[in-house]
């Protein structure tokens, strides 16, 4: 008598579980999907990104190469470089991982280029307004001519 209680009441059990497991897995393709189509977006953001970013490095890069820059303009602008580097590196992982349908690592890494790409495109706007202000070599200032010297020719 007990043995048929104690196996009815294991056969209930695993039959509600049986229930209650059925119920659940119809939830979780869509949730996946949202997920993966989350990540692809974020890929996509981080791409476009780290591309605006590339092109300010590259912006401040020239106008520091072409004025005879301080070196705290070329260090701002060598920064920016570096970091759009990463950013386009960690978008290019996001959308690898996108690809395979592993949203959690494509997230993460569409994280890491959006960091990458905001600290490039701030060191750009550094290198920018340090330009803007002067910030040029000494030797490259121009000294006011005394009235007894003649101007170069």
């Amino acid at each position: 008598m007990k043995t048929t209680l104690l196996s009815l009441l294991i056969s209930m059990t695993l039959v509600s579980h049986a229930a209650a497991a059925e119920s659940k897995p119809a939830a979780k393709p869509d949730t996946q999907a949202k997920n993966e189509l989350a990540a692809k977006q974020a890929s996509d953001e981080a791409q476009a990104d780290a591309n605006e970013a590339k092109r300010a490095a590259d912006q401040a890069g020239k106008a520091a190469d072409a004025a005879p820059a301080d070196k705290t303009v070329r260090k701002a602008a060598d920064e920016s470089r570096k970091a759009a580097l990463q950013a386009k590196g960690a978008a290019d992982e996001a959308k690898k991982f996108a690809l395979k349908k592993n949203s959690e690592s494509a997230m993460k890494s569409a994280h890491v280029a959006r960091k990458a790409a905001d600290t490039a495109k701030k060191a750009a706007d550094k290198a920018k307004t340090l330009l803007d202000k002067g910030a040029l070599k000494p030797s490259a200032a121009k000294k006011p001519l005394s009235p007894t010297e003649n101007p170069p020719r």
